[in-house]
């Protein structure tokens, strides 16, 4: 498989992930699901979608790949210390583009 393809499979499994992860974690901590959209930059719906469970086996996958790194708990800990949606978002796409991270999500049938 080639590098191009890995990053693709990384962007289109590994960011959703980190925010479905992520929207669980602040969820428990009290945030509403509209702080919780506001500070990751995507809708109130699909905040709602992910806390109920309505995404795919592939992002379940990489969701537990996400869990497993320590990822969201990073992502997490940035949302609170107060960093913008769009501090957030250039973590996430680091994070997407790190070579542990695309092997993971390369492998995810």
């Amino acid at each position: 498989m080639s590098m191009d393809l890995n990053c693709e499979r990384a962007m289109g499994l590994i960011i959703p992930a980190v925010r479905i992860s992520v929207s669980k974690r602040l969820r428990k901590e009290g945030m509403t699901q509209a702080d919780i959209s506001r500070r990751l930059g995507i809708r109130q719906a699909t905040v709602s979608k992910y806390l109920t469970g309505k995404y795919s086996s592939r992002l379940r996958a990489a969701e537990r790949i996400v869990d497993s790194k320590g990822i969201s708990a990073n992502v997490a800990g940035l949302i609170a210390k107060g960093d913008s949606a769009r501090q957030v978002s250039a973590a996430m796409d680091a994070i997407a583009f790190r070579k542990d991270v695309i092997l993971a999500a390369s492998r995810i049938a």
